[in-house]
């Protein structure tokens, strides 16, 4: 039985969003300076850095989801 064009556009966008999380969060931790948008010297930095880790369990979920 052949699947749906909308099955394989899902499991498509899917796979898609599975990637690009995972993608977001090594950047994030192992070429932080690549991706974030604000510099080390910058007075906000500590609040930034503390906000963004606050979703990588989140982003998990999602990938899981996907």
């Amino acid at each position: 039985m052949k699947r749906p064009r909308a099955i394989k556009v899902l499991i498509g966008l899917g796979i898609f969003a599975i990637i690009a999380v995972l993608l977001y969060w090594i950047t994030w931790y192992a070429a932080p300076d690549l991706i974030q948008s604000r510099s080390p010297s910058a007075p906000d930095y500590a609040i930034y850095v503390n906000f963004e880790q606050a979703f990588p369990l989140a982003d998990g979920w999602l990938a899981l989801s996907a």
